[in-house]
C-alpha cells in the first residue's frame, strides 16, 4: 500500500513537469482549449455550460477531480520577456519556460501540491497560470483585455511583474 502511495505521487510529479495550455487568443476572440489542443470547428456548443463542458486539462484532470484539499490559483502577468515564466518556476519548483523561447502565447497551467502554514494548515494544491506575451506588438488591445479579465475571474492572486 505505501508502495502504491509513493507511485501515484511519483506519477503526479511527473505530470506536473509538462505544463499545458488552456487557452489563447487570437482575431479578437478568446480560444479555450480542450487537452492542450484546439476544439475542433465540427464540435458545437451553444452556451457557455456546453463550452465549459468540453474543455479538459488532460492529466491534470485526474488531480483536479480528485484533490480533497484547498485550490488556489495564482497567476503571473506582464509584458513579455518580465520575468513571468522565471517567478513561477521558483514557486512551483518545477521548469515552466514552455518553447525556451518568446514564441509561445495564451495561458499556460502546470500544478503543484505543498504544504500550507497559517490558517487551515495542511495540503494546499496551487494551480499556477503563466499569462504569455501580454502587451506584446502582434496583439491587440482586447485580446490583451481578454486575457486579463480571464485571470481576474479565475485567480486567488496575480502576480503583475512589470518590467521597464
Amino acid at each position: 500500500d505505501n508502495v502504491r502511495m509513493k507511485m501515484g505521487i511519483w506519477i503526479r510529479k511527473l505530470v506536473f513537469l509538462v505544463p499545458i495550455q488552456i487557452a489563447r487568443v487570437e482575431k479578437n476572440g478568446m480560444v479555450a482549449l480542450r487537452d492542450g489542443l484546439q476544439i475542433p470547428p465540427n464540435v458545437s456548443y451553444g452556451d457557455i455550460v456546453s463550452l465549459a463542458n468540453l474543455i479538459h486539462f488532460g492529466l491534470y484532470d485526474v488531480v483536479l477531480n480528485s484533490w480533497k484539499g484547498k485550490i488556489k490559483v495564482i497567476s503571473s502577468m506582464g509584458k513579455q520577456c518580465s520575468g513571468k515564466s522565471y517567478l513561477l518556476n521558483h514557486l512551483s519548483g518545477y521548469f515552466l519556460d514552455v518553447a525556451g523561447s518568446r514564441c509561445t502565447d495564451g495561458v499556460w497551467m502546470t500544478i503543484t501540491a505543498r504544504e500550507e502554514h497559517g490558517e487551515g494548515d495542511g495540503r494546499c494544491l496551487f494551480v499556477l497560470l503563466n499569462f504569455k506575451r501580454l502587451g506584446n506588438f502582434e496583439r491587440s488591445e482586447q485580446e490583451d483585455m481578454l486575457l486579463s479579465v480571464l485571470n481576474t475571474v479565475v485567480s486567488n492572486l496575480t502576480i503583475f511583474n512589470k518590467k521597464e
